[in-house]
């Protein structure tokens, strides 16, 4: 006998879903199941088979970490299921692993930081991997400060002035980074890139990078002169 059978008002009959008299009295039946029996229509009669789907939406939202999560939720969302199952009918012991296995994604994807929440990635990972690879940085995802060691080949040929660069690399909202162009503009910078990247010069020869496709804003401390400043663009790949 189906969970979805329907029980008559007036006789107590049981009678099998979808039909619309009871066959004991004629009486019409309520049409709560109705709802109920297109919902689970097509259903597999394997609980898991309805996780897929949310857990897929996993790996939309957070990469390929998101086929990790779907695994491990899983494999815990099974061992409920299991134990469910004993006790509920089959669609409600469905429904509460679908429910369960959402808000494990939701916990997991709010867990990881806010690289994982918004697809936000490390200032660094935007960086050329020449630059990257020269580069020591330490502090918060969102605002990393990095320096390159004076003897390190990026700074050769009296570009570093025989001393260590540091710079900032942070990434910053759009209207932030626009508002910082504006102002290295207005402090009478030489621009050397002007577009979807944004380079330039300062008058103290510090570099000025702001890249409007992701977000990155690099500021470097002074450089021994403007020729100085431009080959270590050139060199570390900020100016391809």
């Amino acid at each position: 006998m189906s969970v979805l059978d329907q029980i008559c008002d007036y006789c107590s009959h049981r009678s099998q879903a979808g039909t619309t008299g009871c066959s004991n009295c004629g009486a019409p039946l309520a049409k709560a199941a109705a709802p109920i029996a297109a919902a689970v229509s097509g259903f597999s009669g394997d609980p898991l088979a309805l996780l897929g789907p949310v857990a897929a939406s996993a790996d939309k939202l957070i990469g390929p970490a998101g086929k990790s999560i779907e695994g491990a939720v899983k494999g815990a969302a099974k061992s409920a299921l299991s134990e469910a199952g004993m006790r509920l009918p089959q669609w409600i012991a469905a429904l509460v692993g679908v429910i369960a296995m959402a808000a494990a994604v939701f916990f997991l994807v709010n867990s990881c930081g806010p690289e994982l929440r918004s697809g936000w990635t490390s200032p660094t990972r935007t960086l050329p991997q020449t630059l990257l690879s020269a580069s020591t940085c330490s502090g918060p995802a969102e605002d990393e400060q990095c320096v390159i060691a004076a003897g390190n080949p990026l700074l050769s040929a009296g570009i570093g002035g025989g001393r260590e660069l540091a710079y900032a690399a942070r990434v910053v909202s759009p209207q932030q980074l626009s508002n910082d162009v504006l102002r290295w503009r207005s402090a009478g910078a030489t621009v050397v890139a002007d577009g979807t990247t944004f380079i330039a010069i300062s008058p103290t020869w510090n570099i000025w990078y702001a890249d409007s496709q992701s977000g990155l804003r690099l500021e470097t401390g002074a450089l021994p002169n403007a020729a100085a400043a431009r080959a270590f663009l050139m060199r570390s790949g900020l100016l391809g």
